[in-house]
């Protein structure tokens, strides 16, 4: 993404999420001025989607985070001749469908 502005970061969500995978029921996000916007409430609110921002400092959410990023950098550890932003989608479909992050 060029910047991280509230425009931003509604198209690429559109763009990039909600394309390939469908309209979430709720959107989690963190704190950020960003995803606090009225541009992203008023997203959420078209799509029909529960908005929730994850709690401050919460121990339990960054854990999570952090497990999934490990994941997903441990799937670019190994040879891939692949581009990894094409393959990113598949890793992240790995990673989601997995019994344990279920």
């Amino acid at each position: 993404m060029v910047d991280q502005a509230a425009t931003t970061i509604a198209q690429a969500f559109l763009r990039e999420f909600v394309s390939r995978f469908g309209v979430p029921e709720v959107i989690t996000t963190d704190r950020g001025t960003n995803f606090q916007s009225n541009l992203f409430h008023n997203l959420a609110n078209l799509l029909g989607s529960c908005k929730n921002r994850s709690k401050a400092y919460n121990p339990k959410d960054k854990d999570m985070i952090e497990r999934v990023n490990r994941q997903i950098n441990a799937a670019f550890m190994t040879p891939c001749t692949a581009d990894w932003v094409d393959a990113l989608p598949l890793v992240l479909l790995g990673i989601l469908s997995s019994i344990k992050f279920l």
